[in-house]
């Protein structure tokens, strides 16, 4: 899995949309995943929650499966910085803030 997801994080490019930004700035609210310790464990383990986690920027890219966001992009939307890609399977919610 970890392979076909990088491959297709390596297919995402990120769009030109002209002088006048059709970005949506989005909020996600997701759920982030987690390992425990690499040493031995008394089974059943104890409970296990995720860790809700919440990430703000522009969507650069959306698939079927992600959301990739970045928190900085040029003024021609030509290139950016800072992306994360989230798979949708983790989001809990996206609130559009513009």
């Amino acid at each position: 899995m970890a392979f076909t997801a990088l491959r297709s994080f390596k297919s995402l490019a990120v769009q030109p949309c002209g002088e006048e930004s059709d970005m949506r700035l989005v909020k996600i609210n997701w759920d982030d995943a987690f390992s425990l310790p690499d040493e031995w464990m008394d089974l059943p383990l104890e409970p296990l929650e995720t860790r809700p986690m919440v990430s703000v920027g522009f969507i650069v890219q959306e698939t079927d499966w992600c959301y990739a966001i970045a928190h900085t992009y040029d003024e021609h939307g030509e290139s950016c910085c800072g992306v994360i890609v989230i798979p949708k399977g983790m989001v809990t919610e996206v609130t559009d803030l513009a």
